[in-house]
């Protein structure tokens, strides 16, 4: 993903995309569907994704020249679209291609997410199926692979769309969902932490808009904002795809981050630690005035109850000011004697250090 720009799940890869034949075979023993889009049996689902677009860029017949190239293809796909869906994934899982082919509690039919008409073995798919299927996971004769012309000498145009066509005397008009957008921005640690807005510009893909998103308060590194219907635009009347905007939050010069809770370090003089002392720390807003107490040590941390981020829930966490005791680098002669009789009245502070006499 590039910043600021969306890169969308099944972005067009070729056009004008052209099958020769009106028969496809589907192979009569299936390989491991693992293995087709070579991730392990505990990839997650955005792992699939990631796999399938870059062995879909690879294998689609108008690239793959292969012999075999449809049936590889095809292959692919049915592998996607079971293990996509966490139904069917688990019946594979428990079953395998039984299990989502109808001899065990499957879907039945042609394998899953391939068009009616298959018979699991070699089976003859109709064109206006295969249509519908590219529309499906590549968006349409106006995105995706472009539309599909050349089926059988049927006339298909390349590029149309295909929401509302008539094939052989029925309309299909299946409603189909559009894909999703990834994109991502950046924004200020004070955005992140106490929420603002952030402008993103989508373009691409006959999309060029731009999009004010709403950061709510705590939102944390990475974190994903989904934006419902700002994705692509669904097929046939269907809903449109979802806008997902991952989270990237500049550093703070002062402030770290650990979950709600924020840390300053705030450097205190010697004489301030050993007296006890008042000073002044930074808030994500404004100041506060912080007791430093007498005889304090470098490191200690002092709490501050609900200074630090707040959630959209209502929570706030706390803001830890670390105290860094800071010796004087430039010392005059009387200060200097100071410092020494000092020294001589508080003693060594490692004299009951237990590695004393060791």
């Amino acid at each position: 993903m590039v910043s600021g720009t969306s890169v969308h799940r099944g972005e067009a890869l070729m056009s004008h995309a052209s099958v020769g034949a009106s028969r496809l075979h589907f192979r009569a023993v299936a390989r491991d569907y693992y293995e087709v889009l070579g991730v392990p049996r505990t990839a997650t689902a955005d792992d699939l994704r990631k796999a399938h677009r870059a062995l879909a860029r690879k294998l689609h017949p108008d690239v793959n020249k292969a012999a075999d190239a449809q049936t590889t293809f095809a292959e692919l796909q049915n592998a996607y679209d079971v293990l996509s869906d966490p139904e069917k994934r688990a019946r594979y899982d428990q079953f395998g291609e039984a299990g989502v082919s109808g001899a065990a509690g499957g879907t039945g039919g042609s394998p899953s997410g391939w068009p009616p008409g298959g018979t699991g073995g070699h089976g003859q798919v109709n064109e206006e199926d295969l249509r519908d299927f590219f529309d499906q996971h590549f968006g349409g004769g106006g995105s995706g692979f472009g539309g599909f012309g050349g089926f059988g000498g049927d006339g298909g145009t390349a590029g149309s769309g295909n929401a509302g066509r008539t094939p052989r005397g029925g309309t299909r008009g299946r409603k189909r969902r559009g894909e999703d957008i990834d994109a991502e921005v950046h924004v200020a640690f004070e955005t992140a932490a106490l929420g603002g807005n952030a402008s993103l510009r989508l373009h691409g893909e006959g999309i060029d808009k731009t999009i004010d998103v709403r950061i709510p308060a705590g939102v944390g590194e990475g974190s994903i904002i989904r934006l419902r219907g700002q994705g692509h635009p669904g097929a046939g009347g269907g809903e449109a795809g979802d806008l997902l905007v991952q989270i990237h939050v500049a550093p703070h010069p002062w402030f770290t981050r650990d979950g709600l809770n924020l840390a300053v370090h705030v450097p205190v003089s010697i004489v301030e630690c050993a007296l006890g002392a008042t000073v002044d720390v930074p808030l994500l807003r404004g100041t506060a005035s912080v007791r430093v107490p007498p005889g304090t040590s470098s490191g200690k941390r002092i709490r501050l109850a609900g200074q630090g981020i707040p959630a959209a829930r209502g929570e706030k966490g706390d803001l830890f000011v670390v105290v860094d005791v800071v010796a004087p680098s430039e010392l005059t002669d009387s200060a200097r004697e100071s410092l020494a009789s000092l020294g001589e009245a508080v003693g060594n502070p490692r004299a009951k250090s237990p590695w004393i006499g060791t």
